[in-house]
């Protein structure tokens, strides 16, 4: 049963993070980067520019994963899909540099939206919730951990 907070149709996330918004945006929109923080994709491999394929860990079926970029606004739109032609953009990450959260320096504030579609029970929208709240600890050790 959703709270009164949760609809039940989207999820979002966010966490603090010391690396510069340029840095974090440029290292979430490469698909090579990804294994390094995606808790439910495997062999992951580049299929063409923008656009990689994988294995969803949690029920072994393959995926397709495009990124469209809105650069100015340092947003990263994740279409996923069982075929180019089925491609829908569930996920979004947003890079807030500090200061428009109050915080000074150079850091970033980094959000991730997923919503639900239709065809994902509970079960696997419970499991994509929590996948994203791991996966949003891992992006900041990541990203932090380049900048050493």
């Amino acid at each position: 049963i959703p709270s009164v907070m949760d609809d039940g149709l989207a999820h979002i996330t966010s966490v603090q993070s010391s690396c510069n918004p340029e840095k974090a945006f440029h290292c979430l929109s490469d698909l090579n980067q990804i294994p390094e923080w995606n808790f439910n994709l495997a062999e992951v491999r580049m299929v063409e520019g923008h656009l990689a394929e994988g294995i969803l860990k949690l029920n072994g079926e393959s995926i397709l994963i495009r990124v469209s970029l809105e650069e100015e606004m340092k947003i990263i739109h994740f279409h996923l899909g069982n075929s180019k032609d089925s491609l829908v953009p569930r996920i979004m990450i947003r890079i807030l540099p500090h200061p428009f959260s109050g915080k000074t320096g150079s850091g970033s504030l980094i959000s991730m939206i997923a919503w639900r579609t239709e065809e994902m029970d509970d079960e696997r929208w419970r499991a994509l919730k929590a996948a994203h709240e791991y996966e949003i600890l891992q992006i900041r050790a990541m990203l932090e951990s380049k900048e050493k």
